[in-house]
């Protein structure tokens, strides 16, 4: 009976974990940067009405819709500097007024410096090295009717 245990024990192989896969650590200030935005004013000048800006951070992603067309791309922080790589969209054309706003939108993210979340999270305020700011809120979606 004992040599049957021994076999059993020394028949059962252990099983070693697989590494961990490497992940880019968390970027510092990202949790309160995390989720979407519905943006207010571009360069303090009001989204025009009856249009729509947002802005999706995830992980080191940011996308959304800038007016007219879709956006997507990169962004890296360092503290409450924010940078963005490279900002790609949609070429859908819409009228004039809607493109410029879009435009201005899109240059403005492009050249932001740092971040600033306000309000117990519920305002984001982007800023340029030049001093223009965007000002966001955070999306939040209608409780049950």
């Amino acid at each position: 009976m004992i040599a049957a245990v021994l076999v059993v024990a020394f028949a059962v192989q252990t099983v070693t974990p697989a590494p961990p896969q490497w992940m880019p650590p968390p970027q510092a200030g990202a949790a309160s940067l995390e989720g979407e935005w519905n943006v207010e004013a571009v360069d303090n000048i009001k989204v025009m009405p009856d249009s729509r800006v947002t802005m999706k951070f995830q992980g080191t992603r940011v996308s959304g819709l800038a007016s007219c067309n879709t956006y997507s791309g990169t962004y890296t922080l360092d503290g409450t500097a924010l940078q963005t790589g490279s900002i790609l969209s949609t070429m859908k054309a819409c009228s004039s007024e809607l493109m410029s706003q879009e435009r201005d939108f899109l240059q403005l993210l492009r050249n932001t410096a740092r971040f600033d979340v306000q309000g117990g999270g519920g305002t984001l305020v982007l800023t340029t090295a030049t001093g223009k700011v965007l000002t966001a809120r955070r999306f939040t979606s209608p409780g049950p009717r």
